[in-house]
């Protein structure tokens, strides 16, 4: 976090949270879409405008060219967050 590597840790956030998802309530991570949000949805228990929105920013940080800012970074942490807890 100190040197500025936000992609790092986006990245490593992501994966962390997949595998939870992937342990927890063996649902399939490969595509998130809408079926996989109505799956964590049911499992979880969890507000679905929560999970479309982390499934949202996760998607646009996959699709992104540009560095991750730090902004991205906390977004996403907080998205993630919401679902874990």
């Amino acid at each position: 976090y100190q040197e500025g590597d936000h992609d790092n840790i986006i990245d490593k956030k992501i994966i962390y949270f997949l595998e939870r998802i992937r342990n927890e309530y063996l649902i399939d991570t490969t595509k998130l879409d809408d079926t996989f949000i109505q799956k964590l949805h049911h499992k979880s228990g969890k507000e679905e405008k929560d999970i479309r929105e982390l499934v949202f920013l996760i998607n646009e940080y996959r699709r992104s060219y540009h560095g991750s800012l730090e902004e991205d970074l906390i977004r996403i942490n907080n998205a993630i967050e919401k679902i874990l807890n």
